[in-house]
């Protein structure tokens, strides 16, 4: 299964359960290359997402063409798309580097997303992370934006559904 040109890119707002459905993935899905947005921006020293969003995206999207010149596996962990003309970047690289190219839209309930969001803030003030985080506040104005979903993606609604079952339904679909 690890040399088929595929991308699967799991999008959804912050919380929603991309990162530990796309860990089990990895896991399960031996040589698959991962570009996760958030990951990306935590590399790069000084980014500040009120004045470098863009760039980041830029960049991740740049990263996201070179592995796919590589013709490996892909999984691609992206915040939602803001339109279909940003979704269609994407998918014109996957379309010029033949990959076939699977949309999963991670979802879940407004509590339960905020009580995640809350568990998360919890998490990086215990440990003095330095990740620079949104408040609650930020947060929830974040959850009122509108974006793209592609019309072939495949939902998954995480409130009730654990990561290991999604990424076994995910696995199944692609092979």
């Amino acid at each position: 299964m690890g040399n088929k040109k595929v991308i699967i890119s799991l999008q959804g707002r912050s919380c929603t359960g991309k990162s530990a459905v796309g860990d089990i993935v990895k896991e399960k899905y031996l040589g698959i290359y991962t570009v996760d947005f958030d990951k990306v921006k935590r590399q790069l020293s000084g980014y500040d997402r009120n004045n470098d969003a863009e760039d980041m995206r830029k960049m991740s999207f740049g990263l996201f063409e070179l592995v796919c010149k590589t013709g490996k596996p892909i999984l691609l962990i992206v915040t939602p798309y803001h339109d279909e003309e940003q979704y269609l970047e994407y998918k014109k690289v996957a379309d010029i580097y033949n990959y076939s190219f699977y949309n999963f839209d991670f979802i879940a309930s407004k509590e339960v997303l905020i009580q995640r969001y809350r568990e998360r803030l919890d998490y990086v003030n215990k440990n003095g992370n330095k990740i620079k985080i949104r408040t609650e506040e930020e947060y929830l104005k974040i959850l009122e934006t509108k974006f793209f979903i592609p019309e072939n993606s495949v939902k998954f609604d995480t409130t009730n559904t654990q990561p290991e079952e999604i990424a076994e339904k995910i696995i199944n679909l692609i092979k």
